[in-house]
Protein backbone atom coordinates (compact mmCIF):
# COMPACT_ATOMS: atom_id res chain seq x y z
CA UNK A 1 0.00 0.00 0.00
CA UNK A 2 1.44 3.93 -0.75
CA UNK A 3 1.68 5.83 2.09
CA UNK A 4 -1.12 8.55 2.38
CA UNK A 5 -0.82 12.09 4.25
CA UNK A 6 -2.70 13.35 7.13
CA UNK A 7 -4.35 16.83 7.47
CA UNK A 8 -5.40 18.08 10.81
CA UNK A 9 -6.95 21.46 11.32
CA UNK A 10 -5.52 23.12 14.89
CA UNK A 11 -7.47 25.72 17.18
CA UNK A 12 -6.47 26.46 20.76
CA UNK A 13 -6.30 22.39 21.74
CA UNK A 14 -2.50 21.19 21.22
CA UNK A 15 -2.77 18.44 23.41
CA UNK A 16 -5.84 16.78 22.12
CA UNK A 17 -4.29 16.96 18.55
CA UNK A 18 -0.93 15.49 19.63
CA UNK A 19 -2.81 12.48 21.25
CA UNK A 20 -4.65 12.01 18.43
CA UNK A 21 -1.63 11.75 16.30
CA UNK A 22 -0.13 9.59 18.90
CA UNK A 23 -2.74 7.06 19.05
CA UNK A 24 -2.84 7.32 15.19
CA UNK A 25 0.71 6.72 14.77
CA UNK A 26 0.56 3.78 17.05
CA UNK A 27 -1.86 1.52 14.62
CA UNK A 28 -0.28 3.27 11.51
CA UNK A 29 2.77 4.13 11.83
CA UNK A 30 3.84 2.84 8.80
CA UNK A 31 1.53 3.98 6.02
CA UNK A 32 1.42 7.30 6.86
CA UNK A 33 4.03 9.94 4.94
CA UNK A 34 3.58 13.67 6.10
CA UNK A 35 1.27 15.15 8.66
CA UNK A 36 -0.16 18.62 7.69
CA UNK A 37 -1.14 20.53 10.74
CA UNK A 38 -3.13 24.09 9.84
CA UNK A 39 -3.33 26.28 12.52
CA UNK A 40 -6.50 28.80 12.87
CA UNK A 41 -4.96 31.47 14.47
CA UNK A 42 -4.09 29.58 17.98
CA UNK A 43 -2.56 31.47 20.96
CA UNK A 44 0.80 32.12 20.60
CA UNK A 45 2.53 28.95 22.36
CA UNK A 46 0.37 26.46 20.54
CA UNK A 47 2.66 26.67 17.50
CA UNK A 48 6.10 25.70 20.47
CA UNK A 49 4.03 22.31 21.15
CA UNK A 50 3.81 21.46 17.25
CA UNK A 51 7.13 22.86 16.49
CA UNK A 52 8.75 20.19 20.05
CA UNK A 53 6.68 17.58 18.64
CA UNK A 54 8.06 17.94 14.82
CA UNK A 55 11.97 18.03 16.53
CA UNK A 56 11.46 15.22 18.77
CA UNK A 57 11.55 11.44 17.81
CA UNK A 58 8.41 10.40 19.31
CA UNK A 59 6.20 10.45 15.92
CA UNK A 60 9.19 9.05 13.87
CA UNK A 61 9.40 8.70 10.50
CA UNK A 62 6.46 10.92 9.62
CA UNK A 63 7.21 14.48 8.21
CA UNK A 64 5.71 17.32 10.20
CA UNK A 65 4.51 20.64 8.28
CA UNK A 66 2.69 23.53 9.92
CA UNK A 67 1.42 26.68 9.11
CA UNK A 68 -0.89 29.51 10.59
CA UNK A 69 -3.65 30.70 8.54
CA UNK A 70 -3.15 34.55 7.64
CA UNK A 71 -6.94 34.87 7.97
CA UNK A 72 -8.68 33.19 11.13
CA UNK A 73 -11.64 31.48 9.13
CA UNK A 74 -14.41 30.42 12.45
CA UNK A 75 -17.16 28.36 11.77
CA UNK A 76 -18.89 30.30 8.45
CA UNK A 77 -18.68 30.52 5.05
CA UNK A 78 -15.77 32.46 3.23
CA UNK A 79 -14.83 33.29 -0.27
CA UNK A 80 -11.81 33.93 -1.88
CA UNK A 81 -10.78 36.71 -4.33
CA UNK A 82 -12.55 35.57 -8.12
CA UNK A 83 -13.51 32.42 -6.77
CA UNK A 84 -17.13 32.72 -6.10
CA UNK A 85 -19.30 29.61 -6.16
CA UNK A 86 -21.72 29.44 -8.55
CA UNK A 87 -24.70 29.24 -6.30
CA UNK A 88 -24.05 32.62 -4.78
CA UNK A 89 -26.10 35.67 -4.95
CA UNK A 90 -25.53 39.11 -4.77
CA UNK A 91 -27.46 39.63 -1.70
CA UNK A 92 -25.63 36.32 -0.01
CA UNK A 93 -22.24 37.07 -0.89
CA UNK A 94 -23.04 40.88 0.61
CA UNK A 95 -23.89 39.52 3.52
CA UNK A 96 -21.08 37.23 4.26
CA UNK A 97 -18.14 39.22 3.01
CA UNK A 98 -19.82 41.92 5.57
CA UNK A 99 -19.80 39.42 8.49
CA UNK A 100 -16.29 38.56 7.47
CA UNK A 101 -15.08 41.69 7.63
CA UNK A 102 -16.53 42.21 10.96
CA UNK A 103 -14.59 39.47 12.28
CA UNK A 104 -11.35 39.75 9.89
CA UNK A 105 -10.90 42.76 8.87
CA UNK A 106 -10.96 41.93 5.28
CA UNK A 107 -13.90 40.33 2.71
CA UNK A 108 -11.58 37.73 1.33
CA UNK A 109 -9.34 35.14 2.49
CA UNK A 110 -6.18 33.01 0.84
CA UNK A 111 -7.98 29.37 -0.67
CA UNK A 112 -5.07 28.13 1.99
CA UNK A 113 -6.88 29.09 5.06
CA UNK A 114 -9.99 26.97 4.32
CA UNK A 115 -9.61 23.76 6.26
CA UNK A 116 -7.53 21.55 4.75
CA UNK A 117 -6.76 23.23 1.52
CA UNK A 118 -3.29 24.08 2.46
CA UNK A 119 -2.68 20.60 2.38
CA UNK A 120 -4.47 19.31 -0.08
CA UNK A 121 -2.92 21.66 -2.75
CA UNK A 122 0.65 20.64 -1.42
CA UNK A 123 0.30 17.18 -0.86
CA UNK A 124 2.39 14.50 -3.62
CA UNK A 125 -0.20 11.76 -2.91
CA UNK A 126 -3.30 10.43 -4.04
CA UNK A 127 -4.98 10.33 -0.71
CA UNK A 128 -5.44 12.21 2.08
CA UNK A 129 -6.46 11.08 5.61
CA UNK A 130 -8.41 14.17 6.84
CA UNK A 131 -9.08 14.22 10.40
CA UNK A 132 -10.50 16.20 13.15
CA UNK A 133 -7.90 17.33 16.60
CA UNK A 134 -10.38 15.14 18.64
CA UNK A 135 -10.04 11.54 17.88
CA UNK A 136 -8.04 8.31 19.40
CA UNK A 137 -7.41 5.92 17.19
CA UNK A 138 -8.31 2.11 18.58
CA UNK A 139 -7.04 0.21 15.03
CA UNK A 140 -5.70 0.70 11.26
CA UNK A 141 -7.58 2.95 10.00
CA UNK A 142 -5.63 3.99 7.06
CA UNK A 143 -5.68 0.86 5.45
CA UNK A 144 -9.87 0.30 6.06
CA UNK A 145 -9.98 3.62 3.95
CA UNK A 146 -7.99 3.20 1.87
CA UNK A 147 -8.99 -0.29 1.08
CA UNK A 148 -12.90 0.98 0.39
CA UNK A 149 -11.75 4.03 -1.46
CA UNK A 150 -9.68 1.58 -4.09
CA UNK A 151 -13.26 -0.58 -4.41
CA UNK A 152 -14.90 2.31 -5.47
CA UNK A 153 -15.90 3.16 -9.10
CA UNK A 154 -14.68 6.78 -9.77
CA UNK A 155 -13.38 7.40 -6.08
CA UNK A 156 -14.09 10.86 -4.49
CA UNK A 157 -14.11 10.06 -0.58
CA UNK A 158 -14.77 7.44 2.16
CA UNK A 159 -15.28 7.38 5.88
CA UNK A 160 -18.71 8.00 8.01
CA UNK A 161 -22.04 9.36 6.30
CA UNK A 162 -24.22 10.81 8.08
CA UNK A 163 -25.01 14.26 10.02
CA UNK A 164 -27.73 12.54 10.45
CA UNK A 165 -28.96 14.78 13.86
CA UNK A 166 -28.90 17.78 11.74
CA UNK A 167 -31.06 16.69 9.00
CA UNK A 168 -34.92 16.44 8.50
CA UNK A 169 -34.59 13.32 6.42
CA UNK A 170 -33.65 11.33 9.97
CA UNK A 171 -37.98 11.65 10.73
CA UNK A 172 -38.57 9.39 7.34
CA UNK A 173 -36.21 6.76 8.34
CA UNK A 174 -33.19 7.75 6.10
CA UNK A 175 -30.24 5.95 7.28
CA UNK A 176 -26.66 5.52 5.94
CA UNK A 177 -26.77 2.86 4.93
CA UNK A 178 -29.95 2.83 2.49
CA UNK A 179 -28.22 5.64 1.16
CA UNK A 180 -25.30 3.17 0.41
CA UNK A 181 -28.09 1.06 -1.01
CA UNK A 182 -29.25 2.94 -3.73
CA UNK A 183 -32.45 4.51 -1.67
CA UNK A 184 -32.84 8.14 -1.58
CA UNK A 185 -34.88 10.33 0.65
CA UNK A 186 -36.58 12.62 -2.48
CA UNK A 187 -35.89 13.92 -5.92
CA UNK A 188 -33.33 16.71 -4.13
CA UNK A 189 -30.63 13.93 -2.14
CA UNK A 190 -28.34 15.31 -1.47
CA UNK A 191 -29.30 18.86 -0.78
CA UNK A 192 -31.34 19.24 2.33
CA UNK A 193 -31.29 23.03 2.67
CA UNK A 194 -34.34 24.44 0.57
CA UNK A 195 -35.90 27.57 1.50
CA UNK A 196 -36.89 27.51 5.95
CA UNK A 197 -33.28 28.10 7.71
CA UNK A 198 -33.84 25.19 9.46
CA UNK A 199 -33.46 23.11 6.28
CA UNK A 200 -29.71 22.78 6.21
CA UNK A 201 -27.09 20.72 3.97
CA UNK A 202 -26.65 17.55 5.68
CA UNK A 203 -25.79 14.83 4.00
CA UNK A 204 -21.77 14.00 3.59
CA UNK A 205 -19.08 12.15 4.55
CA UNK A 206 -18.45 13.57 7.85
CA UNK A 207 -14.54 14.90 7.81
CA UNK A 208 -13.62 14.00 11.40
CA UNK A 209 -12.36 10.24 9.52
CA UNK A 210 -12.01 10.67 6.09
CA UNK A 211 -9.87 9.50 3.23
CA UNK A 212 -10.16 11.78 -0.21
CA UNK A 213 -9.10 11.64 -3.52
CA UNK A 214 -6.52 14.71 -3.77
CA UNK A 215 -7.32 14.72 -7.90
CA UNK A 216 -11.02 15.08 -7.53
CA UNK A 217 -11.00 17.60 -4.49
CA UNK A 218 -8.91 19.34 -6.29
CA UNK A 219 -11.10 19.06 -9.45
CA UNK A 220 -13.98 20.80 -7.54
CA UNK A 221 -11.99 23.44 -6.01
CA UNK A 222 -10.94 24.44 -9.76
CA UNK A 223 -14.23 23.79 -11.05
CA UNK A 224 -16.85 25.17 -8.85
CA UNK A 225 -14.57 27.53 -6.32
CA UNK A 226 -15.71 24.93 -3.35
CA UNK A 227 -13.31 23.86 -1.47
CA UNK A 228 -13.63 21.02 0.91
CA UNK A 229 -13.09 22.84 4.15
CA UNK A 230 -15.41 25.46 3.47
CA UNK A 231 -18.99 25.94 4.78
CA UNK A 232 -20.52 26.80 2.06
CA UNK A 233 -24.28 27.79 1.37
CA UNK A 234 -24.28 28.00 5.17
CA UNK A 235 -23.83 24.35 5.09
CA UNK A 236 -21.29 22.22 7.49
CA UNK A 237 -17.95 21.14 6.44
CA UNK A 238 -17.83 19.52 2.92
CA UNK A 239 -22.12 19.01 3.65
CA UNK A 240 -22.40 21.52 0.03
CA UNK A 241 -19.19 20.41 -1.36
CA UNK A 242 -20.42 16.63 -1.25
CA UNK A 243 -23.26 17.36 -3.39
CA UNK A 244 -21.00 18.56 -5.99
CA UNK A 245 -19.35 15.19 -5.82
CA UNK A 246 -22.27 13.15 -6.20
CA UNK A 247 -23.38 15.86 -8.92
CA UNK A 248 -20.31 15.03 -11.22
CA UNK A 249 -20.79 11.36 -10.78
CA UNK A 250 -17.62 10.64 -7.92
CA UNK A 251 -18.51 7.68 -5.92
CA UNK A 252 -18.19 7.25 -1.89
CA UNK A 253 -18.94 4.74 0.92
CA UNK A 254 -18.90 4.24 4.34
CA UNK A 255 -17.16 1.24 5.86
CA UNK A 256 -18.18 2.20 9.26
CA UNK A 257 -22.14 1.74 8.33
CA UNK A 258 -23.37 -1.59 8.64
CA UNK A 259 -21.38 -3.37 11.34
CA UNK A 260 -20.12 -0.25 14.31
CA UNK A 261 -16.91 -0.92 12.56
CA UNK A 262 -15.79 3.18 13.95
CA UNK A 263 -16.17 1.08 18.02
CA UNK A 264 -13.01 -0.66 16.52
CA UNK A 265 -11.06 1.59 14.78
CA UNK A 266 -11.75 5.25 16.52
CA UNK A 267 -13.76 6.97 18.91
CA UNK A 268 -14.18 10.13 18.19
CA UNK A 269 -13.90 11.46 21.81
CA UNK A 270 -14.48 10.11 25.03
CA UNK A 271 -16.08 12.06 27.79
CA UNK A 272 -18.09 13.76 25.11
CA UNK A 273 -15.77 16.64 24.51
CA UNK A 274 -15.72 17.14 20.85
CA UNK A 275 -15.54 19.54 18.52
CA UNK A 276 -15.13 23.26 19.13
CA UNK A 277 -17.56 22.28 22.04
CA UNK A 278 -14.59 21.62 24.23
CA UNK A 279 -13.20 25.36 24.11
CA UNK A 280 -16.41 27.15 23.92
CA UNK A 281 -17.64 25.20 26.93
CA UNK A 282 -21.05 24.59 25.33
CA UNK A 283 -23.25 22.29 27.54
CA UNK A 284 -23.30 24.66 30.60
CA UNK A 285 -19.44 24.01 31.72
CA UNK A 286 -19.73 19.93 31.26
CA UNK A 287 -17.13 20.06 27.96
CA UNK A 288 -14.25 22.56 29.21
CA UNK A 289 -11.32 21.72 27.82
CA UNK A 290 -8.89 19.83 30.48
CA UNK A 291 -5.12 20.44 28.99
CA UNK A 292 -3.17 18.86 32.12
CA UNK A 293 -5.80 15.82 31.98
CA UNK A 294 -4.75 15.04 28.41
CA UNK A 295 -0.85 15.59 28.93
CA UNK A 296 -1.12 13.55 32.02
CA UNK A 297 -2.66 10.71 29.65
CA UNK A 298 -0.44 11.55 26.91
CA UNK A 299 3.04 10.96 29.28
CA UNK A 300 1.37 8.34 31.02
CA UNK A 301 0.98 5.99 27.32
CA UNK A 302 3.40 7.60 25.22
CA UNK A 303 5.87 8.84 28.12
CA UNK A 304 6.05 12.51 25.61
CA UNK A 305 5.95 15.08 27.79
CA UNK A 306 3.51 17.77 25.90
Amino acid sequence: MNKVDVSVQSYNKPESLIYSLLTLHKHCKDKVDTVWINDDQSDSLVMDKYHRLRDSNVLHPWKIETRVNKKRMGWWVSFSYKRIPKYVTLPFLLKRIAWNFYKNKTVFVEPQDFRYQWAIESTNKSKLLVIHDDVEFLGDVVSLLNSSLNNLDNPGIVGELGQCWRCRYKKTGCTPSKILDGVKPSEEWPMTRKVKSDHKWACRINEWVAMINVDVTREIAMDDNVFFGNYDDDGDIGAYWFSRLVDKGFSFDDPFASSNKDISYFKHWDGGITGHSAWVDQGNGQNKYNPEELSSRIFREFNYEV
